[in-house]
């Protein structure tokens, strides 16, 4: 029973991990050949399948009295996951009228799960405080720590592509030249003609 619980546990905790990482990877990646999109999609399927995973086990082997957010949150977060991945195969095509608005609907709604999945660990570790009075300092740095980095790579990927671009000549636009290399080169002119 009790590794029961641990792998529902594991499963519920992989599976906000792996729904964010579509989130911090789909902005790294800028083509749209079929081997990114093919990897997406089985990344998003892996996540939906294993949140489900972790909400049969959580239902049948952890007390579900709903007494705390936790347990609140979660279903919250498996109804939103589920209604992401239908309204996913609603998606109209590009140029229809109702395509911004599905993706508003489907960007609010994953952006959703992502935020209330990093919630609902941290209600999760508290709980855990309440029903078992062991320390969480730990296991909440752990955590914390790992949800800083995954904020950098993403905030990272979004400007990564302007930072290859600073110093690099386009096209055949002409280099222009700073204000402070200008007065560099008129001193250097100047003492070379005081020497001379």
């Amino acid at each position: 029973m009790e590794v029961l619980r641990k792998l529902g546990s594991f499963a519920i905790h992989a599976s906000i991990i792996i729904l964010l990482q579509p989130s911090v990877s789909s902005s790294l990646e800028q083509n749209t050949g079929n081997h990114t999109i093919n990897n997406d999609n089985i990344l998003k399927t892996l996540s939906v399948l294993l949140s489900t995973a972790g909400a049969i086990l959580s239902v049948k082997n952890f007390n579900n009295s709903f007494s705390n957010h936790h347990q609140k949150i979660g279903v919250a977060l498996y109804g939103i996951i589920w209604l992401q991945a239908l309204i996913g195969f609603l998606r109209p095509h590009r140029g229809c009228k109702g395509r911004s608005v599905w993706f508003f609907a489907h960007w609010l709604l994953g952006t959703s799960v992502c935020l209330l999945g990093i919630l609902n660990i941290y209600t999760g570790l508290q709980a855990y405080h309440e029903k078992t009075s062991r320390s969480i300092h730990l296991w909440t740095i752990i955590f914390t720590i790992q949800l800083s980095f995954m904020a950098f790579i993403y905030l990272l990927q979004d400007k990564w592509v302007y930072m290859q671009k600073q110093g690099v000549i386009l096209g055949n636009e002409p280099v222009r030249s700073t204000d402070k290399e200008i007065s560099t080169r008129n001193k250097l002119k100047v003492l070379t003609t005081e020497t001379c």
